[in-house]
């Protein structure tokens, strides 16, 4: 919505790669009972019907938008409504990052009063706090102001992460940097 041209190109790709990663999801977490585990959602799933309401709220496309929330609310998606929510606030709040750190926090604040039977859940004298609360951590981090004018050249990243190639298998220079390390099989003399 703020960083496409093409919003429905965008879902499309966005549930593709949720269809193709559920399989993936099932077998990492929950192996032993692929088959009940199958519409268990995976988080794109969520990011797809987030996206999807959201839009309709941008649009004003209401019955898009009780769709999603209601879609989100009933079925077993990962985050459920949460993820409606974050990314209404963070969409709602992009240019008032002071009212998005606020809801954001408001949005984690019921982890407080977390369940005791919960086994992820941090029980500290007969109190139990929902993991979620971490989640607050990060809200420095998501709403520091990230438009300092500063620019990096692309090469810099590619320092850290080099691309394979011919090239570094030999020892030779890719891009800016030479292949160095255990991985590398010393240069070849020349006869």
């Amino acid at each position: 919505m703020l960083y496409t041209k093409d919003i429905k190109k965008y879902l499309l790709r966005l549930s593709v790669f949720a269809l193709i990663s559920q399989p993936f999801w099932i077998l990492a977490f929950n192996a032993d009972e692929f088959m009940d585990n199958l519409f268990n959602l995976n988080i794109f799933f969520t990011l797809v019907v987030s996206l999807a309401a959201a839009w309709g709220f941008k649009e004003k496309k209401w019955i898009l938008f009780a769709g999603g929330f209601l879609l989100l609310s009933f079925v077993n998606f990962d985050y459920s409504v949460t993820g409606l929510i974050l990314m209404l606030i963070f969409y709602l709040c992009c240019n008032r990052p002071w009212l998005g750190a606020l809801l954001y926090t408001a949005s984690y604040l019921p982890a407080l009063w977390g369940d005791m039977a919960d086994p992820l859940a941090l029980k500290i004298g007969g109190r139990a706090i929902g993991f979620e609360i971490f989640a607050l951590l990060a809200v420095s981090l998501i709403f520091l102001p990230t438009h300092t004018g500063v620019t990096i050249n692309k090469w810099f990243f590619y320092a850290f992460y080099p691309r394979p190639s011919v090239g570094s298998l030999s020892g030779q220079a890719v891009g800016p940097i030479k292949c160095f390390g255990l991985f590398c099989p010393p240069k070849r003399k020349e006869i």
